[in-house]
């Protein structure tokens, strides 16, 4: 006969679920992370938009709660716009309209694929590669405004910085990669996970480099080379990180994204229960606007 699964010594007890086992092991694997800290001081910078703003400010609380650097000033980067401004007030962030971080009329941008306008997309993508503009440290942490971190997590240890790799491998962008650098993306897994960790002496000297193949600004290397029949065909992301594998490599560790893609309307809630719920699984959740 079957054994109940029931604590020794106590005769009335109910079977615990393994529903239940499951979710009392998730948070204390996530309770477990709290203790995990880099000394590496950054700061944080959140390219938005105004359809972000559902998402925003979980974004925000996923970076105060669970980034465990010591993290000087968080930046939100976006468009004029007053009700993103008074968040940031609201939340202890700091404003910054995106036009002083490139100053260039998103429009001028004049990327038009098939019909459709994709000039802020890239323009987002510029406002990225822009950050040590504003960033007052050596290394400052990007997170796209529809991604919350559910889990503590750091992006440095010991003297590596950390990169997420993602599940996807899209080849337009590292045929992007190979015309912008004149080299071919080695690293076999795309960085384009929604957050990377930049360091501003290795991305002034991708930069550089970008110029000098070009004889033009690295902004419009991009866009000369993009592929115009591609509605995605340029990741910041990817550009940075397979230049840091194939000139730096001795300065990064690679680990999976761990990341879940959710829908906003069914499951947008506190984001202290998205850590609870969610943490022990994944490092991070995304909410994007196309998926509703």
């Amino acid at each position: 006969m079957k054994e109940s699964a029931v604590s020794p010594g106590k005769k009335n007890a109910w079977p615990v679920s393994e529903m239940v086992r499951d979710a009392v092991e998730r948070v204390a694997d996530y309770l477990s992370l709290m203790r995990i800290r880099s000394h590496l001081a950054i700061d944080v910078v959140i390219p938005a938009a105004p359809k972000d703003l559902a998402v925003l400010r979980y974004a925000i609380d996923g970076v105060l709660r669970n980034v465990k650097h010591p993290i000087k000033n968080v930046f939100v980067v976006s468009p004029e716009s007053k009700a993103i401004e008074d968040l940031c007030r609201r939340k202890g962030c700091r404003y910054v309209n995106e036009r002083r971080v490139v100053d260039v009329d998103p429009s001028r941008t004049n990327l038009v694929v098939r019909g459709v306008d994709r000039s802020n997309w890239i323009y987002q993508q510029f406002v990225k590669l822009s950050g040590d503009a504003i960033a007052e440290t050596s290394h400052y942490l990007v997170v796209d405004a529809d991604t919350v971190f559910v889990r503590p997590q750091v992006f440095e240890r010991n003297h590596k910085i950390i990169f997420n790799y993602c599940d996807e491998y899209y080849q337009p962008y590292f045929d992007m990669y190979s015309r912008l650098l004149r080299e071919k993306a080695l690293c076999p897994v795309s960085f384009t996970s929604h957050q990377m960790l930049f360091e501003k002496q290795s991305l002034g000297e991708l930069k550089g480099r970008i110029e000098e193949i070009h004889h033009c600004s690295w902004q419009e290397a991009i866009l000369r080379n993009i592929d115009r029949s591609e509605s995605s065909s340029c990741s910041d992301y990817e550009i940075y990180g397979q230049y840091i594998f194939l000139h730096h490599a001795g300065q990064m560790a690679i680990e999976h994204w761990s990341n879940l893609s959710l829908t906003r309307t069914k499951n947008l809630h506190n984001a202290r229960l998205l850590s609870i719920q969610y943490g022990g699984k994944y490092k991070s959740l995304s909410f994007h606007s196309y998926k509703e």
